[in-house]
């Protein structure tokens, strides 16, 4: 079961209906601390959330798929839902390799849930390879070039967040074209 939500305002509660639950939380803010003022008196504390929660079942989206089926992308909150980040899960087959490419604006946190590899990741002519496997999280800044040189033992699993949102809309491009 993967769900996605969006808090404005944040003020949240998670707990597992049944049994445990794993729960990845990011928090993506305009720059201001997410709770400036804890004292619920204060004129600057919000008495009504500014938004509804939006969720999303993930795997409910659309399967956005390319390469003949090597890679797979679910865009669970894109520009319209979150002017602040986009969140996608990205699969890949285990020889599925990303050629090495930049996001001008936008940072890029890849969370590896199941696989293993090479985040190879360059800025002002200096390269760094990192070998990652499942629970390694990867923050690419903008303007970054970085690939993705796979372990090849097993397949690759990752949540992906973009900030601001943007580059995810390349999924939807290679899906409309899946021999690429």
């Amino acid at each position: 079961m993967w769900h996605a939500f969006i808090a404005p305002g944040a003020g949240v509660t998670l707990s597992a209906v049944k049994g445990s639950a794993r729960v990845l939380l990011i928090a993506v803010t305009s720059g201001e601390p997410i709770a400036p003022h804890l004292d619920p008196t204060d004129a600057h504390a919000w008495k009504q959330r500014r938004a509804p929660i939006a969720q999303v079942d993930l795997a409910s989206l659309p399967d956005l798929a390319w390469a003949k089926g090597a890679y797979h992308a679910r865009i669970g909150f894109a520009a319209e839902q979150s002017p602040r980040a986009s969140l996608g899960v990205l699969r890949m087959s285990a020889e599925g390799t990303v050629a090495a490419h930049r996001h001008d604006k936008e940072w890029e946190l890849m969370g590896i849930l199941e696989g293993d590899g090479d985040f190879v990741q360059a800025a002002a002519g200096e390269e760094r390879v990192s070998h990652v496997v499942g629970g390694t999280f990867v923050a690419v800044p903008p303007a970054t070039r970085h690939e993705w040189r796979p372990g090849r033992s097993r397949p690759f699993l990752g949540i992906q967040l973009y900030s601001p949102p943007g580059p995810e809309q390349r999924f939807k491009k290679l899906a409309a074209n899946p021999e690429n």
